[in-house]
């Protein structure tokens, strides 16, 4: 009977050692869980200040593409407005060019006229 009451003993001894073990574990695997818990809580932060960013940068971008098809518009016009100023340049110095040749002929034609 001895030996029957060792051996109880030293298997209830035994399991007291296992569910030390076990609650010690159980304890670890909580404070690691509390830890990913934050972990995750700060990457969530992190990933939601991110997505704020992005929505932001996403509005300035598209404002800046109004901003440039609306520069793009008046480049166009500024460069249409050029090329008919310089037509008119043109046809407006040939036109002085022609008179000048004209000026020419007829002041070349001029003969003075010789006083004795």
């Amino acid at each position: 009977m001895e030996n029957k009451n060792i051996i109880q003993y030293a298997i209830i001894l035994a399991l007291i050692i296992i569910g030390a073990i076990g609650v010690i574990n159980l304890i670890k695997g909580s404070n690691n869980l509390r830890e990913s818990k934050k972990i995750i809580e700060n990457v969530l932060k992190e990933v939601s200040e991110s997505r704020k960013l992005i929505e932001n940068q996403t509005a300035t971008i598209e404002e800046l593409n109004k901003i440039n098809k609306e520069l793009s518009i008046k480049v166009n016009h500024v460069d249409s407005l050029n090329r008919l100023i310089k037509n008119n340049l043109n046809v407006n110095f040939s036109n002085a060019n022609k008179t000048i040749n004209d000026l020419k002929k007829v002041i070349d034609n001029i003969k003075p006229e010789v006083i004795h």
